[in-house]
């Protein structure tokens, strides 16, 4: 039996967030007895980078800014649903998305402004918190996630609102 990188992948990424989020709560826990206002931890700092998307959707989840245990339970079920996504979407190579014209523009139209939305909800990128050596592995990753979703999403709303068949792939 083959595992397919569709149920890997987001088990994978889950495993991970699992160990920086209990790596970041145990930094936390020491950095308090020592630091007056410590700032983020190098593993919550990686764990932004490598899931932006799925920190923005806490963010608007929880807008009133309280993060704790309850928004990082959440944020783990939501890394393994981003992953999934896209572990989806490289398996049947294109956007996987909806078959119905109008929410699929819709949906392409949201996934483009992502940028901008990251952008504004993420004014100060947390990026203090890397190490010098890992800032610039940092700062590509958040420019991948602030302009490769515009491109790719933009590219299928374009093929849809010339109301062309999409090269996409289709959930029906």
């Amino acid at each position: 039996m083959r595992l397919k990188i569709r149920y890997l992948l987001p088990l994978a990424q889950m495993a991970l967030a699992a160990l920086l989020l209990r790596a970041e709560y145990r930094w936390a826990e020491y950095a308090r007895h020592i630091y007056d206002m410590p700032g983020p931890s190098v593993e919550y700092v990686l764990l932004f980078v490598i899931n932006a998307p799925a920190f923005v959707a806490r963010r608007l989840l929880f807008a009133d800014g309280y993060y704790g245990s309850r928004s990082d339970f959440l944020l783990v079920p939501l890394i393994g649903l981003l992953w999934f996504w896209i572990a989806h979407c490289v398996e049947r190579r294109g956007v996987v998305l909806f078959a119905w014209r109008p929410l699929r523009i819709a949906t392409d139209a949201v996934l483009c402004a992502f940028g901008a939305l990251f952008v504004a909800l993420f004014p100060n990128s947390h990026m203090a918190g890397l190490p010098t050596a890992w800032r610039a592995l940092g700062a590509i990753a958040l420019l991948i996630w602030i302009f490769g979703p515009p491109l790719i999403f933009g590219l299928d709303l374009g093929r849809c609102l010339r109301h062309k068949s999409p090269n996409a792939a289709v959930v029906q």
